[in-house]
């Protein structure tokens, strides 16, 4: 069984020497052998996790008639005026501290909103 496991698996693995793959089981001969780090960088991190932070702050002083027992209808609009009032409650914040941590604010379009470019922020509970 062992045997078994060690030859289904070993398919899987690539060589880090180039020109090592003498084994029908290795990775092809044009397999780039280089190591990629796709993490977030530290930096990346403690940005995302400032701007995260704020937004929770934001959403904590979200006013009372937000969090009722209301239909459908009445949640996609208030979401949506949520959103416009987040939005504008944090564009002052990315204005002044955008610059260092990798967000920038995108020109207001013709509906008066303005966008947040290169920035993704997930509430999660």
């Amino acid at each position: 069984n062992r045997r078994r496991w060690w030859f289904r698996h070993k398919s899987k693995e690539t060589s880090m020497e180039p020109g090592e793959n003498s084994s029908d089981y290795s990775a092809p001969q044009d397999a780039n052998p280089a190591l990629v780090d796709h993490h977030k960088s530290p930096f990346e991190t403690v940005a995302d996790h400032e701007l995260r932070a704020r937004v929770e702050e934001e959403l904590r002083e979200v006013a009372e008639p937000y969090l009722t027992q209301v239909s459908l209808g009445t949640v996609k609009s208030r979401i949506t005026r949520g959103r416009d009032a987040l939005r504008k409650r944090l564009t002052g914040y990315i204005r002044e501290v955008g610059a260092e941590i990798g967000v920038s604010i995108e020109q207001e379009d013709g509906d008066g909103r303005h966008g947040i470019k290169h920035a993704r922020v997930e509430v999660t509970s």
